[in-house]
């Protein structure tokens, strides 16, 4: 049998896959599960328009912005310091990460966690125990995912990943076993 070589910079199936996996686990949230639903139900008669809004910002945005990080060599950094010069490039890198990291995305997903919680186990959002050690169980998680910015893909696509999609096959499962209702006669079939 002839062993084929590997060439530099390529993987294996597997560790395409955990890539994958990670940058699934990084952009999944509710406007991956929830929010296209809500969507689809409110469009109406508007589906094709509200399917292109959300194709756009979802996936077609972030597609360009992995292309443009891969022509930067992967390095945010250096892709701004390319486009807008050494100074404002690391002022715009500095300002893009603070406001990606702790200045919003992550207080908003714990915002946006801590309510899921709220609601799935019924819990009282005036009570504020819960929602301190909530807080700061959160906060750990996300310290342990991000204290160590070159292994954060490692931890994201062994750990999180697998846990995001069982989850999603519970989920979906669910919804295949338990119904929310049953399904609805189609107004043409009783009319006719």
């Amino acid at each position: 049998m002839v062993e084929k070589k590997k060439q530099k910079g390529s993987i294996s199936a597997f560790q395409l896959f955990l890539t994958g996996g990670a940058l699934f686990s990084m952009h999944f949230g509710a406007s991956s599960m929830v929010w296209p639903m809500n969507w689809g139900k409110e469009s109406g008669t508007s589906v094709i328009p509200a399917f292109f809004g959300a194709f756009i910002t979802s996936l077609l945005l972030v597609l360009i912005a992995y292309i443009a990080l891969s022509k930067g060599n992967g390095s945010y950094n250096k892709l701004t310091n390319k486009v807008l010069g050494k100074k404002l490039g690391n002022f715009y890198t500095i300002l893009t990460i603070a406001i990606l990291g702790p200045l919003y995305a992550i207080p908003r997903m714990s915002a946006a966690a801590w309510d899921s919680v709220v609601q799935a186990f019924g819990l009282n959002p005036e009570n504020k125990i819960p929602l301190i050690i909530f807080t700061v169980v959160f906060y750990v998680i996300t310290y342990f995912f991000l204290m160590n910015p070159g292994k954060a893909m490692d931890k994201i696509s062994s750990l999180l990943f697998p846990f995001l999609l069982v989850i999603v096959v519970l989920i979906v499962g669910k919804g295949f076993m338990y119904p929310i209702s049953e399904p609805i006669e189609k107004v043409y079939e009783g009319s006719a």
